[in-house]
């Protein structure tokens, strides 16, 4: 009998620090292999050959979107504090300027898909918020415009697709009603 291979989950955001490219609603131009490289490369810097021998066959992006410049990274479970303890000092990816902030950990895809769905409606409601309090003629005030309608239509594209993966080699696609019902 095979022992399943216990999974961690690692919602994040990339946080340009180009003043210009974080207030701007152009999404990330950023490949996911240039994510999983340097964050490979920072493990190595970081844990050495141990850490990269720990990491390199278990870490996947699993999902990225440049619009919400927002993704999730999985791994196995005994290695995840090396991965989580390395998200932090990553300052640059290919050639943009950028460092990662952690939103969420957690034990399953599905679970971390939920945090994002809360998390994009927190930085919705921010954001709608915000206009409220400022006026209309603002560029500023346009540009979250454009930023809520992009977050809302991309999180509305996640929801819809969710794959649960069972313990055999099978995948099953499902779509989680729950999630498509309080998106509309």
């Amino acid at each position: 009998m095979m022992v399943r291979v216990k999974r961690r989950y690692f919602l994040f955001e990339l946080i340009p620090s180009d003043e210009r490219l974080l207030k701007s609603c152009k999404p990330l131009d950023i490949e996911e292999k240039a994510i999983v490289r340097s964050l490979r490369e920072k493990i190595t810097e970081l844990f050495g050959d141990f850490g990269m021998a720990s990491v390199v066959q278990h870490m996947r992006l699993k999902r990225f979107n440049g619009v919400t410049r927002t993704g999730v990274i999985s791994c196995k479970r005994g290695a995840h504090l090396m991965v989580m303890s390395s998200l932090p000092f990553i300052r640059k990816i290919d050639d943009c300027d950028c460092s990662v902030r952690l939103i969420h950990l957690s034990g399953t895809f599905r679970g971390s898909l939920k945090q994002l769905k809360k998390w994009h409606t927190k930085q919705i409601s921010l954001w709608k918020k915000q206009l409220k309090d400022s006026s209309g003629s603002d560029s500023r005030v346009k540009t979250l415009i454009e930023n809520a309608s992009k977050m809302e239509m991309s999180l509305i594209e996640e929801s819809k697709m969710i794959v649960v993966e069972k313990d055999d080699d099978k995948d099953l696609k499902i779509e989680d009603k729950s999630l498509l019902k309080s998106m509309i």
